[in-house]
């Protein structure tokens, strides 16, 4: 049973190095959307995108068995540092 355990947590250290190297690609590419929105002159926020990624990642907890409710609050944090990067 231990080394089942011991099994599972590495698997889980491996998927936590996976999510963070996904979000550093995700912030690359906010960094560079921030470059292109100050050469347009265009606002850091865009409620329109907010909304529209909510309804993605709605969907995509559906399709994964997982609850919104409980996923929003991570992906609250990824916008407001995406903002961040992007001022």
């Amino acid at each position: 049973m231990e080394d089942q355990i011991k099994q599972l947590r590495e698997q889980i250290n491996q998927l936590d190095q996976d999510l963070i190297a996904k979000l550093a690609e995700r912030l690359a590419a906010v960094k560079q959307i921030g470059e292109i929105k100050k050469q347009l002159g265009l606002q850091v926020t865009d409620l329109g995108r907010e909304q529209e990624l909510k309804v993605i990642h709605q969907t995509a907890c559906q399709k994964n068995g997982l609850a919104y409710a409980e996923i929003e609050a991570l992906f609250q944090l990824i916008i407001a540092l995406s903002k961040k990067i992007q001022q």
